[in-house]
């Protein structure tokens, strides 16, 4: 059986990272805690764990 087959019924996920300024994640239950620096969320798949650092342009 295949990964996609496992999770059929499932909320679905999806991850969006748009010029390193907006982020956007859809099927988090719970979010755990955040920062500047880490995103940790719950999924019915499990945990997730964002981590980054501040990027600045210099123009």
């Amino acid at each position: 059986m295949t990964e996609e087959k496992k999770i059929v019924g499932k909320v679905p996920h999806s991850v969006i990272l748009e010029n390193r300024k907006a982020f956007t994640a859809t099927g988090v239950s719970n979010v755990d805690s955040f920062d500047e620096q880490t995103i940790v969320a719950y999924t019915d798949l499990g945990e997730l764990v964002v981590k980054g650092k501040i990027y600045t342009s210099i123009n």
